[in-house]
């Protein structure tokens, strides 16, 4: 008799469940997706580096800033530095500063030592028409080739 009377519990017990788990799985898919994060710039629309491996011995780097206005002048310095330890090593940099176009990308191969970890980082100025400046930066994250 406890038997008969402990099933319908069980089965009650287990639609519950069911029910439930839909209800769950079916909020988190309806959620929505967080909005863009907006520019942490007010005259460079993005900036961003990337470091990325190419062949055994060679990385590329690249560093982008895109500007809201044609008219500033961008001015800015890509840099490949080697961590030893929590300590960066400098090993090369490239320089360009451009007027009067929405984007600066400096593209750049460079030859690495395998085993070892490289931190890319993108620094400069973005400059107004009305002289105007503003300080730009970014770091890529540590990558071993």
């Amino acid at each position: 008799m406890i038997n008969a009377q402990v099933k319908p519990y069980r089965k009650a017990f287990s639609i519950a469940f069911v029910f439930l788990l839909l209800f769950v799985a079916t909020g988190y898919a309806v959620e929505k997706p967080a909005e863009a994060s907006k520019s942490r710039y007010e005259y460079a629309g993005q900036v961003y580096v990337k470091l990325s491996y190419v062949s055994p011995g060679k990385a590329h780097c690249s560093g982008t800033v895109k500007v809201n206005s044609a008219s500033s002048t961008v001015d800015c310095t890509l840099t490949l530095y080697k961590m030893v330890g929590k300590t960066r090593s400098y090993v090369k940099s490239w320089s360009d500063c451009v007027t009067g176009v929405k984007e600066l990308k400096i593209e750049k191969d460079c030859t690495v030592t395998p085993g070892c970890t490289y931190v890319l980082v993108l620094s400069g100025t973005v400059t107004t028409a009305d002289n105007v400046s503003e300080r730009i930066s970014a770091q890529s994250s540590n990558k071993t080739f």
